[in-house]
C-alpha cells in the first residue's frame, strides 16, 4: 500500500465565496479577480488571460450547469501565493 502525501491547506490563504449565476455577477468577479491578479505581480498580458478564461468557466456554469438561470448560486475557491493562483470555480446541482 503506497502512501499518499497531501499538501495542507493554508486557510490564511483561502477565500471562498459565492455568487448568484447572473452575468452582473460574473463581470463584477472577472474585474475582481483580475485587479488580485495585477495587485500580486502577474502581468497585464496574464491578468487579462486569467480575465477572459474565468468570464468563459463562470459564464459555462450558467448556460450550461443552469440552463440560462440567474438565480442558482457558482461557489469560488481562491488560494494564493508567491508562486501561483487556483481559482476553482463549482456549481451546485441539486
Amino acid at each position: 500500500m503506497s502512501s499518499t502525501s497531501f499538501k495542507k491547506t493554508d486557510y490564511g490563504k483561502l477565500v471562498r465565496f459565492q455568487i448568484p449565476s447572473h452575468a452582473r455577477y460574473i463581470s463584477h468577479t472577472r474585474n475582481y479577480f483580475f485587479h488580485l491578479c495585477l495587485e500580486n505581480g502577474f502581468s497585464l498580458y496574464d491578468a487579462l488571460d486569467l480575465k477572459l478564461v474565468l468570464g468563459e468557466a463562470l459564464s459555462n456554469i450558467v448556460s450550461h450547469a443552469y440552463d440560462g438561470n440567474a438565480n442558482k448560486p457558482i461557489f469560488i475557491r481562491e488560494e494564493i501565493s508567491l508562486e501561483n493562483l487556483i481559482i476553482l470555480p463549482a456549481d451546485f446541482d441539486g
